[in-house]
């Protein structure tokens, strides 16, 4: 009966520690809505793709005409940037944690840099447009659409220098 009891003690304690997975932080209504992927469209009132253009030599004339940003979200606070541009011609990946707090959207990177601002936030009422504007120049709003990233985006990514040199030149989109 000693056994017994020892084994469902036992099963008690692996199913307790089971069901406590690591949670992320509470995050904001607002936040919630923006979860998922975004791919942005627009920029400083232009369409994003009006300026992107492909470099089929691999160098560019004007590394600020060439731009491709997607954004993910995730529940557990953190948050995936794949860049294209600014200045390289390949997708670079960022990640770290960012918070909504007053419509307020900061973050900072795994790397411990800061975001460039602090952006508010504004999603549209059917929650597949994302607003973005930065709170210390009005005329830098970035618009957003929900949309999976796709494969070729990820699979684009290239791997900065060991040294990060190279992380260190490229201006983070957020």
């Amino acid at each position: 009966m000693k056994k017994i009891i020892n084994i469902f003690v036992a099963l008690f304690a692996l199913a307790t520690f089971a069901c406590c997975g690591e949670k992320g932080p509470e995050l904001s209504p607002t936040h919630n809505l923006m979860l998922g992927s975004w791919h942005l469209v627009e920029w400083f009132g232009n369409e994003a793709d009006q300026n992107f253009k492909p470099v089929e030599d691999n160098t560019l004339q004007n590394p600020v005409d060439m731009i491709d940003v997607w954004i993910r979200f995730n529940a557990n606070g953190t948050f995936d940037l794949f860049q294209k541009g600014m200045p390289n011609i390949y997708y670079s990946h960022y990640a770290g944690t960012c918070k909504v707090e007053a419509e307020l959207l900061s973050g900072v990177y795994e790397d411990g840099k800061d975001f460039g601002a602090t952006y508010s936030v504004k999603l549209s009422e059917d929650n597949n447009t994302l607003t973005l504007t930065n709170i210390n120049s009005t005329d830098d709003v970035c618009v957003y659409e929900r949309m999976d990233i796709p494969s070729k985006v990820i699979d684009g990514v290239r791997a900065s220098s060991t040294r990060g040199e190279e992380g260190d030149s490229i201006k983070r989109f957020l």
